[in-house]
């Protein structure tokens, strides 16, 4: 039997749905991808090289995402062969990892990480920076602060926009694209030749957690030593082109550290002994337990990160995540008033309908394309996809409206969703289809879009399939919000839900009144809060 891994196989197999059988419970994968990321995290830090683990810092994002990608492809291509199944796969980094060929193929994931794209216009940087800069910057000093500023803006998110307006701040802004582009153009130098005996050592102790065996655990061994080789080359190559920039700023604002030139330049900043804020997006920092995803994405990389409120920056705190980077890195957690993706949604939604026939909208994660953060997963792709059909199949047999809300990108951005429903485009704004919405069904927690229903008058059903993890002390304000159902696993390992238990929470959240406060105070401003 042969199992299709990706739903780009799809169109290929109209009757997948049909004999769909996975090899083991996906939640098996989760364990292992969760020792690979925090196994990570602490190898960095026994790093006494600073310039390595600069490096490892700046590619550690894509080392983790793409290890636990390629070893969740690997343990379930050996689960299968132990039951006489086998996969097919679609990304040609994949085919190797599963057997499907046996001469190892280039690292695009890699490569795509390290292309920084040439800055269009380059006559008119200088108009660019005026045209940003005068946003938040009064115009008699406009001039001085684009021509002599040492504090940068070089991404932008809302919360760092929300701050400038708070505190009155002028940095000039500079995108960090434009200036490791510049210096890559001069780079020189060459890296130590004793980094890759350690890089080795660090990739095959990471596979070591995968609990692997041959000939799967050597495919994953010599794949992930090529993407790592490549990658922290790359890395190492970029922060000796920075270091050769004689001027950058001291002090830095940016938005989240997943970008790479913002994560290069804030690093060489920081060894300058300089200041790198940056700003928490999307609602889901330190409400999460995605195995110290906050750490890597952010502390690791910065001397302050600033939360949307006080009480988000206390839970960050207490995460456990500043634990990973004390050795090296001494970042502070503090805290604005609001994150306007959420503050902004709350206030402009119309109140709640209360329909006699309740509107439901089931709000789908992105199926992540391979490479993706794994937080943003619920499952293998296939799987999830099957799971959203058989959701929406048993919302579709009570008495009630049901749109489906596809998530716009993703595998199949800017192509038709499967699930899409006809009255409701795929790229139709998420506000505008849950306006009139009496009842919310969603299974991902790690979006924007779930903490922004959280924090409204909206009756939310949720759906745990036991893979996200919340902050215990979250947790119990989650279950008082929302209708929580759990789902299981059918002999075919596959996600389900019980009919009646869906039918009894739609019922219940379609009536009853809801108290947002608690999230609402998370994330929205004193005033909007109440």
């Amino acid at each position: 039997m042969r199992i299709p891994y990706e739903v780009q196989l799809i169109p290929h197999r109209p009757d997948w749905r049909a004999h769909l059988a996975w090899p083991m419970p996906y939640e098996e994968c989760r364990q292992p991808g969760i020792d690979i990321a925090t196994r990570y995290l602490r190898e960095v830090a026994a790093v006494d090289d600073d310039f390595l683990r600069d490096a490892l810092l700046l590619v550690s994002l894509r080392v983790v995402v793409i290890s636990i990608w390629k070893m969740e492809a690997a343990q379930t291509a050996e689960a299968a062969h132990r039951q006489g199944m086998s996969l097919d796969v679609f990304t040609e980094e994949l085919t190797y990892i599963v057997g499907q060929i046996e001469s190892l193929p280039a690292p695009h994931t890699a490569m795509a990480t390290m292309e920084v794209p040439r800055p269009r216009f380059q006559r008119l940087d200088f108009l660019r920076r005026l045209k940003w800069t005068a946003k938040w910057t009064p115009l008699h000093r406009l001039l001085p602060v684009v021509l002599s500023s040492n504090f940068e803006a070089i991404s932008l998110s809302p919360l760092l926009r929300r701050q400038l307006e708070m505190t009155g701040e002028t940095p000039v802004y500079h995108m960090s694209e434009d200036t490791l582009w510049k210096a890559r153009k001069h780079a020189t130098g060459e890296l130590p030749s004793g980094w890759w005996e350690l890089v080795d050592g660090l990739i095959e102790r990471l596979v070591n957690c995968s609990g692997l065996s041959e000939p799967y655990r050597g495919r994953l061994l010599v794949s992930l030593l090529q993407d790592a080789r490549f990658l922290v080359r790359g890395a190492g190559m970029d922060l000796l082109a920075l270091r050769s920039v004689r001027r950058l700023p001291e002090r830095v604002w940016s938005g989240t550290g997943s970008q790479y030139s913002s994560r290069c330049m804030g690093l060489e900043v920081l060894r300058r002994g300089g200041e790198v804020v940056r700003f928490c997006h999307g609602g889901t920092y330190g409400l999460m337990r995605p195995y110290g995803q906050i750490a890597n994405l952010e502390l690791s990389v910065s001397s302050e990160l600033v939360a949307s409120s006080e009480a988000q920056a206390d839970l960050i705190r207490r995460s456990g995540d500043l634990d990973y980077v004390a050795s090296y890195r001494s970042t502070r957690i503090t805290a604005t008033d609001g994150e306007p993706t959420i503050g902004d949604f709350v206030e402009t939604l119309p109140r709640r309908p209360r329909a006699r026939r309740a509107k439901v909208v089931y709000v789908l994660a992105v199926l992540a394309p391979y490479g993706a953060a794994p937080a943003a997963k619920i499952a293998n792709n296939i799987l999830y996809l099957d799971f959203n059909y058989h959701v929406l199949e048993a919302l579709r047999s009570l008495p009630i409206d049901v749109v489906a809300k596809p998530h716009p990108g993703g595998v199949f951005g800017g192509r038709r969703h499967p699930l899409s429903d006809g009255d409701v485009p795929g790229d139709t704004p998420f506000e505008r289809v849950v306006a009139d919405a009496d009842v919310i069904v969603m299974d991902q927690a790690h979006s924007t879009a779930f903490w922004q229903m959280m924090s409204t008058d909206r009756g939310i059903v949720y759906i745990d399939c036991g893979i996200t993890r919340f902050d215990p002390k979250i947790w119990p304000d989650v279950e008082r919000r929302c209708q929580v159902i759990r789902a299981y696993y059918d002999d075919a390992n596959r996600f389900r839900i019980d009919r009646e238990e869906l039918a009894d929470a739609i019922a219940t959240a379609a009536r009853r009144t809801v108290d947002p406060a608690p999230f609402r105070q998370l994330h929205m401003s004193d005033n909007a809060a109440v």
